[in-house]
């Protein structure tokens, strides 16, 4: 699951690449294929949400006995102007209420986690895997 349809649709696009040709051989190691099948994708899905604070509670229940990753943005706390209180990075605020969301429904859950404490300020506000995939 990534934040924005934009980034859910680059990282199908590089993901499709690899994956579409290569399928589990018996050791659990990859060989090619042809078949759309067959291929490691073939039960995947990408899902792009709105926007990391939009994630509806009954979505959960589509992701029953899943394994879901979620995949926010990369973003730096920002400080309420009005009470002057840090506020958590928005990415990953948004992330940790939608994983409650999904916890009772799928089978696993990992995340993405830019840094320890769910953002790196090595990386611009906002990176997001779109720019990690075509940055370089």
């Amino acid at each position: 699951i990534m934040e924005g349809p934009w980034d859910a649709m680059a990282f199908w696009q590089c993901c499709s690449v690899l994956a579409y040709t290569n399928k589990e051989d018996a050791s659990g190691g990859l060989e090619t294929t042809f078949s759309q099948r067959k291929c490691i994708l073939s039960k995947a899905n990408v899902i792009g949400v709105p926007g990391c604070s939009v994630f509806r509670d009954v979505w959960g229940k589509m992701l029953k006995g899943k394994d879901v990753i979620f995949m926010y943005d990369n973003d730096h706390p920002k400080v309420n102007p009005q009470t002057g209180k840090v506020l958590k990075p928005a990415g990953f605020a948004g992330m940790e209420r939608a994983v409650r969301l999904v916890a009772p429904y799928a089978k696993s859950i990992r995340i993405l986690n830019w840094g320890p404490d769910g953002f790196s300020t090595d990386l611009p506000s906002g990176y997001d895997v779109r720019d990690a995939l075509f940055s370089h």
